[in-house]
């Protein structure tokens, strides 16, 4: 179990013990945020899986946050939510591009990411510690642009990856962006993505070859999907990439009988037609065995979406021919983006900004894998659940930084009330509502 800064206790030391914990958060917020974690204030230990099930954490209790019924019943429990699906008013692309001809100021007003931009609301510990985001997006602007207010910051930079099907205003849409947002841009180079296809992990490559080359001086790149949320405020996910220490944060595991022919195989992409008579790419293994991994590198399974370290990024990308001879290895495999990091994180040899190398341990998602024992509230896609809005109560306990999947075209609620659920406890300043809790290896 992950210990936190509170025990079981006798009541009577339980009510000091919360009042000390009150005063030190009180103190620490009105000190510019300096509020540290050290091993003494925060003891906690990795679990054994991967999955969003096994990362959950009890959280200091919070009084309810949303002064909306609505969001509050289903944040708190107190709802029971249902299935049916609740769209926003703008799920067409014409429809958010036609907000952004009206001006910035229209778009921001529109989207909610004035309390973003507002002052008043960002530490000093956030201005000193930007964040770099690499987002891959390819359909629903209207998902797209609410998870970057949600995580948008000045002092942060963010490349955002369009498919090359991407729909015309969509892509018209991004383009846009950085008329608005200065630190916002569109990577230079688009893929024609295939699901579990090298062109995934290209995509990924193009914006982290873009922001390394951006004048921004961040330590930390986080890449997320247009259908990730972010479950802890900014504030928060400076603090635990500040413990890092300048080190990846990259989930992985020694891959399992089931995933051993990924990288045994040749894959090639085909064209196919689905059921609705439309031609698409697909990635189908062939009966061609692959050589080993080049310079003896031991293949790990790896999260896709994880937190990558400046260092480890040049190093592997610019630097160093082992990582370009894997890469090229790595073509014709199934799904590259899920064992290419992890792997070279491992090499017998000093990387830069190389992670804890302690299996499963990770920060960045909270994912329900099928096979769980929990129940998906919403429905299930490739084997993971897309959350609906009866699972928000536990998403909200989650220490981790994102949840993947949420799908506003199912249902807005999980997103409208999120958002609402982390303005309430950044404009709250933490000091009624204690922080998150950074997690350690």
């Amino acid at each position: 179990m992950f210990k936190y800064w509170t025990r079981k206790m006798p009541k009577a030391p339980a009510m000091l013990a919360l009042c000390l914990t009150s005063v030190f958060v009180y103190v620490a917020i009105h000190r510019n945020f300096k509020l540290v974690s050290s091993n003494k204030a925060v003891t906690l230990s990795s679990r054994s899986q991967i999955t969003s099930e096994t990362t959950e954490a009890k959280v200091f209790e919070e009084k309810a946050l949303v002064n909306d019924e609505m969001c509050q019943g289903l944040l708190y429990g107190t709802a029971a939510g249902n299935k049916t699906a609740h769209l926003p008013d703008d799920t067409k692309d014409q429809q958010v591009l036609d907000v952004m001809q009206k001006g910035c100021k229209e778009f921001k007003k529109r989207y909610l990411f004035e309390i973003n931009e507002n002052d008043t609301y960002i530490t000093e510990d956030e201005k000193n510690y930007p964040i770099a985001f690499s987002i891959l997006a390819h359909r629903y602007s209207h998902q797209l642009i609410r998870l970057l207010s949600a995580i948008y910051a000045p002092q942060n930079v963010y490349c955002i990856h369009l498919d090359t099907k991407t729909p015309k205003p969509m892509q018209k849409l991004v383009d846009q962006l950085n008329s608005c947002f200065p630190n916002v841009f569109r990577s230079s180079k688009s893929e024609d993505v295939v699901y579990a296809g090298f062109s995934r992990l290209q995509a990924d490559i193009n914006c982290m070859n873009d922001l390394l080359d951006h004048k921004n001086s961040w330590v930390h790149l986080i890449n997320l999907c247009a259908q990730d949320y972010p479950l802890s405020t900014n504030f928060e996910i400076v603090q635990q990439l500040k413990l890092l220490k300048g080190r990846n944060a990259i989930g992985g595991h020694l891959p399992g009988e089931q995933d051993l022919e990924r990288t045994t195989y040749v894959y090639r992409i085909h064209n196919i037609t689905n059921k609705n008579g439309k031609v698409e790419k697909s990635i189908m293994k062939t009966s061609k065995l692959k050589s080993p991994a080049p310079h003896g590198i031991t293949i790990y399974k790896n999260l896709a979406y994880n937190v990558y370290a400046r260092t480890f990024l040049k190093w592997a990308l610019r630097d160093s021919k082992k990582a370009k001879d894997f890469l090229d290895w790595s073509r014709d495999t199934y799904s590259p983006d899920e064992h290419y990091w992890r792997s070279l994180e491992d090499l017998k040899e000093d990387v830069p900004g190389a992670g804890f190398r302690k299996d499963q341990w990770q920060v960045s998602r909270y994912i329900q894998w099928g096979g769980s024992p929990k129940p998906c509230k919403g429905y299930w896609r490739h084997y993971i659940c897309v959350f609906g809005s009866r699972d928000l109560e536990r998403l909200t306990k989650s220490p981790l930084m994102f949840v993947n999947k949420l799908d506003a075209h199912f249902d807005s609620r999980p997103i409208a009330c999120l958002r609402k659920w982390l303005d309430e406890r950044k404009r709250r300043t933490f000091a009624v509502n204690s922080p998150k809790l950074p997690l350690l290896p």
